[in-house]
């Protein structure tokens, strides 16, 4: 099987992909240096990836101010041949981001995402009002993102 890498560079499609996914893998380091993965809905708002911290337990174990990676896949439906004589079979967008992982404190920025949030993952039903907003965000450094076609 042969596979085809084309980098994505223009940053409309990456957000364009990052504010339509549902759910990425953030991997992290704890204090014990274990590598931890968590599978955790986000929102990507002003260049920066946003988590609930009471979504997920795991969340407790991620360091603040550690380096960690963000990474969002997605199935690409096929359409025929691309412009090489590679017949695809499976294509998938990629997109990885790096950076520090730090706690949301500013009220604006905080009201903000918390909109973000609830418009994205409950557009019709009520917020919970009792929980208070908690979000953590990586400070995205880099953004990486590809196109990888199987065939």
């Amino acid at each position: 099987m042969e596979q085809k890498v084309i980098q994505i560079r223009e940053m409309e499609p990456i957000e364009k992909e990052l504010n339509e996914a549902k759910v990425g893998v953030l991997a992290f380091s704890d204090e014990k240096q274990n590598i931890r993965q968590v599978v955790a809905p986000f929102v990507y708002v002003d260049k920066n990836i946003f988590f609930d911290e009471n979504l997920d337990e795991n969340f407790q174990f991620a360091l603040i101010g550690d380096s960690v990676s963000f990474s969002v896949y997605r199935e690409v439906k096929i359409s025929g041949k691309d412009k090489s004589d590679l017949v695809p079979v499976l294509k998938l967008v990629h997109i990885k981001c790096v950076g520090l992982f730090k706690k949301a404190e500013e009220s604006k920025v905080i009201e903000e995402v918390s909109k973000t949030f609830h418009s994205k993952y409950n557009p019709v039903g009520k917020e919970d009002k009792n929980k208070p907003a908690k979000f953590l965000f990586i400070d995205t450094e880099e953004i990486q993102a590809s196109e990888i076609v199987n065939g």
